[in-house]
């Protein structure tokens, strides 16, 4: 079991292709910031079938962050949302111990 401190919120980009299964969806850490999450979300939803969108992402144990390029008319489903992740899953740490 968590407590409070062992997890941190931040804001994710759910794809999911359409011939997936409900658990093969991906996840991709967008940071903490609210207002550039909601800059993804509206170049997605804006953006035309064949267009590509640049996506600020950071990837797991990574100090910098790297560009994602996503065609959102390619996907069955996307959504920019908040969640909380693990320090492990954040911070990218592996094994079952996270200490």
């Amino acid at each position: 079991m968590s407590d409070e401190k062992d997890t941190v919120k931040a804001w994710s980009l759910f794809l999911h292709a359409s011939t997936a299964k409900t658990d093969e969806a991906i996840f991709y850490l967008l940071g903490h910031d609210q207002t550039a999450a909601d800059k993804v979300r509206e170049e997605l939803a804006a953006a035309v079938p064949g267009q590509f969108v640049p996506v600020q992402i950071r990837m797991a144990n990574m100090i910098e962050d790297t560009t994602l390029y996503v065609q959102p008319h390619a996907w069955g489903a996307w959504a920019v949302y908040e969640r909380e992740y693990t320090t492990a899953q954040f911070f990218g740490v592996t094994g079952t111990d996270t200490h």
